[in-house]
């Protein structure tokens, strides 16, 4: 899977600095004996994987936005841990939610179409089955046509190259025969 370039340098810049830090920190505020991870990072590590686990359940809850839990996790890894970020991009199911956020080469159509048909199939089981109120079924059907806009206005993801493209690299200034 590609990864993003600039997530990659400022998790190098991160761990360059991480590495060069001396730690200040000591236990029981006397002795000179650092204390290594400092409380904050381990609450945002734990932060993290909590957020990862929302967005995860955001694949198959329609109204559990993926993205931005793992983007919010991302932020607090690239803090805390730069191991756990990188695991992150490179997972091979979360990994992908994020490049194709922050590099902004958007969603394919095919997994539009997956978002858009899991959003509606549970979305109506919920409607159908779960919901007897009129005006909270009103207002899942409108949640669902929210987050459908959404989707559906998300940047394309651009193809590698047209074939037309391709052609005019071969034979830049078609000529007719005599």
């Amino acid at each position: 899977m590609p990864q993003n370039s600039t997530i990659n340098t400022e998790l190098e810049n991160q761990e360059s600095i991480s590495n060069k830090k001396v730690k200040d920190d000591t236990v029981g505020g006397g002795g000179s004996a650092p204390t290594g991870i400092s409380a904050v990072k381990v609450i945002q590590k734990i932060m993290g994987f909590f957020f990862v686990a929302l967005g995860f359940a955001g694949i198959f809850l329609p109204l559990l936005p993926t993205t931005p839990f793992l983007l919010l996790a991302m932020f607090l890894f690239v803090r805390s841990s730069p191991r756990s970020s990188q695991w992150l991009i490179e997972h091979h199911i979360l990994g992908s939610y994020i490049c194709a956020y922050t590099s902004g080469t958007g969603m394919s159509v095919a997994m539009k179409t997956r978002i858009i048909l899991t959003l509606w199939i549970v979305m109506g089981i919920s409607i159908i089955f779960f919901t007897g109120i009129l005006w909270m079924r009103i207002v899942l059907v409108i949640i669902g046509l929210g987050v459908s806009i959404h989707i559906i206005m998300f940047r394309k993801k651009p193809l590698d190259k047209p074939v037309s493209e391709d052609i005019q690299e071969i034979n830049p200034s078609p000529r007719s025969n005599p």
